[in-house]
């Protein structure tokens, strides 16, 4: 990794000087919400609560998902992604179709996304 030039790159007199909220993504099943914390033309980064399954929102994308609490069970149609994940244990790469993050036993998970437009 370039720490040495992220480092670099970030204007640390331009704040904030507090932590800041994300804004709330739409349209999520009940009992999961979700938030965008970035936003640029090369990537965004998205955090989720997760209390019920999810269908991914980065149909046909790039993306790397990291589970941040908790576990959840990923499903994908119409290759199959199987199994339980956690802080632990961290799927492979897939490509197409539709992946599902259910938080299943844990009940409460939370995840952040990473995608690549």
């Amino acid at each position: 990794m370039h720490r040495d030039e992220a480092l670099q790159s970030i204007d640390w007199s331009a704040g904030p000087l507090q932590p800041t909220l994300g804004d709330p993504i739409v349209d999520l099943p009940a009992g999961s919400r979700g938030e965008r914390l970035v936003a640029c033309p090369y990537f965004t980064i998205d955090r989720f609560k997760l209390g019920s399954p999810l269908d991914v929102p980065y149909a046909r994308q790039l993306s790397m998902w990291m589970v941040l609490e908790g576990g959840v069970q990923l499903t994908g149609r119409p290759r199959a992604i199987r199994g339980d994940f956690g802080p632990e244990k961290r799927p492979r790469a897939r490509h197409g179709g539709t992946v599902t993050m259910d938080p299943g036993r844990e009940r409460r998970s939370d995840a952040a996304g990473v995608s690549v437009p």
